[in-house]
C-alpha cells in the first residue's frame, strides 16, 4: 500500500531530534539554510555542509551566521568514488536571491542551461565522515544532489550503520542524464538496511522527497516513531512553514 504524503520536512527533523542524532550532513547544501535548521534543532551535534559549487560556497563563506554556528564548509562534490569530476554550474544571477541557485550537479539536465563546466574534488562520504567524525553514531544524512543521489549512496556504504536517517530528493523519472529513479534508490538503500518512511509527493509528481530510516533505529524509537510521523502528517495537512516543520 502506497504510504500517504507526508511533510517530510518535519519528519525528518522530529526523527533527528527524537534519536539526538549526533552527526549531521547537509550534502548539496545550497545556501546553509537547511543546516543553520538542523543547528536549531541539534545544538550539540557536527554538522557538515557539503557544497561544490564555487559561487554558492563563496557566498557561504562570506555569511557570518553559518561561522557562528559552527557549521563546517566542505567545497567537494559527494560521490561513488574519491577522484576529480566535471560539474556542470547552472547559467544563472548568483547575486540574485530570487534565482534557482541551487540545480548545478555532476549530471547533466538537458532543460537546463550551463554557465561553465569545471573541475570539483569529489569524496566518498564515509570517508570523511570517518576522518572528521569518528565516534559520531547516530547521523543524519540531507541529499539535494540534483539527480547524483545514487552516487552519494554508493560512497557510504561504510558508514551504513552508523546512518540512522536519510532526506533526499530524488526524481520518479529521470531528469538528468543518468540519474537513478525513486524506485532504485529505494531498492539500493533496502540492501543497505533502510526503509521507507516518508514521501512528500504524489504519484502524478515527477520528482519530490522522501525519508529514510534504519529498521533498528525505527524499532529503537518505537512509539516515538509513530508520534513523530503523526506530527508530519498533520503538518502537511496543515501547510505548516518549513521553519516551523523543523521545529
Amino acid at each position: 500500500m502506497p504510504l500517504p504524503t507526508t511533510n517530510t520536512r518535519t519528519l525528518f527533523g522530529s526523527l533527528l531530534h527524537a534519536i539526538n542524532a549526533d552527526c549531521l550532513c547537509d550534502i548539496g547544501s545550497h545556501d546553509g539554510e537547511d543546516a543553520m535548521g538542523f543547528r536549531a534543532l541539534l545544538p550539540k551535534a557536527r554538522i557538515l555542509a557539503f557544497e561544490a559549487n564555487p559561487f554558492n560556497h563563496e557566498r557561504m563563506a562570506k555569511n557570518p551566521a553559518l561561522a557562528a554556528a559552527s557549521i563546517e564548509l566542505i567545497p567537494v562534490a559527494v560521490g561513488a568514488e574519491k577522484g576529480r569530476a566535471t560539474f556542470h554550474v547552472t547559467d544563472v544571477d548568483y547575486s540574485n536571491p530570487a534565482e534557482n541557485r541551487g540545480t548545478s550537479s555532476l549530471l547533466v539536465h538537458p532543460g537546463l542551461k550551463v554557465k561553465t563546466d569545471i573541475e570539483v574534488e569529489v569524496v566518498r562520504l564515509d570517508e570523511v565522515v570517518l576522518d572528521k567524525c569518528p565516534d559520531r553514531r547516530r547521523l543524519g544524512l540531507w541529499i539535494d544532489v540534483e539527480g547524483a543521489e545514487h552516487l552519494v549512496v554508493e560512497g557510504m556504504s561504510a558508514i551504513r550503520d552508523c546512518v540512522a536517517l536519510i532526506h533526499v530528493e530524488m526524481a520518479v523519472v529521470p531528469l538528468h542524464d543518468g540519474q537513478r529513479t525513486t524506485g532504485e534508490i529505494t531498492a539500493m538503500l533496502a540492501v543497505l538496511g533502510f526503509e521507507l518512511c516518508g514521501i512528500g509527493f504524489q504519484p502524478k509528481d515527477r520528482w519530490g522527497d522522501a525519508v529514510y530510516i534504519r529498521r533498528e533505529a525505527r524499532e529503537q524509537l518505537g512509539k516515538k516513531f509513530d508520534a513523530c510521523l503523526r506530527k508530519a502528517r498533520w503538518s502537511q495537512r496543515m501547510h505548516v512553514s518549513a521553519i516551523a516543520g523543523f521545529l
